[in-house]
C-alpha cells in the first residue's frame, strides 16, 4: 500500500515534473509547468522546494525565478552557490507584516476556540483553522 506522499511523488515523476524547474528558464513557461507541484505537496501535506538556478551569472534572473517560485506557493529554492542564498532568505524568508499577521490569527483564533467557536473575521477577512495552521507554521519557520 503506497502513502499519499508516494502517490503525489509519483505522478509528478510520470508528468515530467520532478526538478523540471531547472530545466525552465523563461518565466512565463515557469508558471504553466511548474504550478502544479506546490499544489499537489499542499495536498497531502508536505512543501514543494522550486528547483536550481543554473546560471551563476544571471542574478536578476534568480531573483525573479525565487519571486515567481514564492508565488506559485513554493517554501523555498534548492541552491548550487553560496552567493544565492541570501536572496533565497530575502525571498522565501516571511517579512515583517506576514509575521505580524501570523501573530494576530493564532492569537484571536485560540481565543475563538477557548469559546467552542471556529471561525472568525480578522481585519475583514475570514479566518478558520485552515488559515490558523498556515500562521502557525509560518511562525515556526
Amino acid at each position: 500500500m503506497s502513502t499519499k506522499r508516494e502517490d503525489v511523488l509519483k505522478y509528478l515523476e510520470e508528468a515530467n515534473m520532478i526538478e523540471i524547474s531547472e530545466l525552465v528558464k523563461d518565466i512565463e513557461e515557469k508558471f504553466g509547468v511548474t504550478a502544479a507541484v506546490p499544489v499537489a505537496a499542499a495536498a497531502v501535506g508536505i512543501v514543494a522546494i522550486d528547483g536550481i538556478w543554473q546560471d551563476l551569472k544571471d542574478k536578476n534572473g534568480f531573483t525573479k525565478d525565487c519571486e515567481v517560485g514564492r508565488s506559485l506557493g513554493y517554501v523555498g529554492k534548492s541552491v548550487i552557490h553560496p552567493d544565492q542564498i541570501q536572496t533565497v532568505h530575502k525571498i522565501f524568508h516571511p517579512n515583517k507584516a506576514e509575521i505580524e499577521w501570523a501573530k494576530k490569527v493564532c492569537s484571536v483564533y485560540e481565543e475563538l476556540t477557548k469559546k467552542g467557536k471556529g471561525a472568525t473575521v480578522v481585519e475583514g477577512k475570514m479566518i478558520d483553522e485552515v488559515h490558523y495552521k498556515r500562521a502557525k507554521a509560518l511562525l515556526e519557520i
